[in-house]
């Protein structure tokens, strides 16, 4: 009862980005990355098969996502099935760890889902394409 508690409260204190909203957040990151000669991480979890009938999973794992991120990190959809989290000035080591810890807790929570990482400006980013490529973990 604590645990989902402390989830609820984060979930009040936490805008999440609808799509197009989330996708300029990543963009202003990128080029504030660029010019600073730093990166970043982004996570995605897959929430395709919740997204029909299952608004009390999703809610779930909102909150989950927000009590485990900081407030510099950045939760938003970034499309229709993929729930993001933009995890400014974090290295693939620190993302897989925290992508680690979330599905963990998403598990114990009865919520299966999967997660794509990628770290900006290097792995999983074409960026002759500026776009990031896919690659399952």
């Amino acid at each position: 009862m604590e645990t989902f508690k402390k989830m609820f409260e984060a979930i009040q204190n936490r805008p999440i980005h609808v799509t197009q909203e989330f996708q300029e957040i990543i963009k202003k990151e990128r080029s504030r990355c660029d010019r600073n000669n730093q990166g970043f991480s982004l996570i995605w979890f897959k929430m395709a098969s919740f997204t029909e009938n299952g608004n009390g999973i999703i809610n779930q794992m909102i909150g989950i996502l927000a009590s485990r991120t900081r407030i510099s990190d950045e939760i938003g959809w970034y499309d229709e099935s993929n729930l993001g989290v933009l995890l400014p000035d974090t290295k693939l080591n620190g993302a897989h760890n925290l992508a680690d810890q979330i599905i963990s807790i998403a598990q114990e929570n009865d919520i299966q889902t999967s997660y794509q990482l990628f770290v900006y400006p290097s792995f999983g980013w074409d960026s002759s394409k500026e776009k990031i490529k896919k690659m399952w973990l």
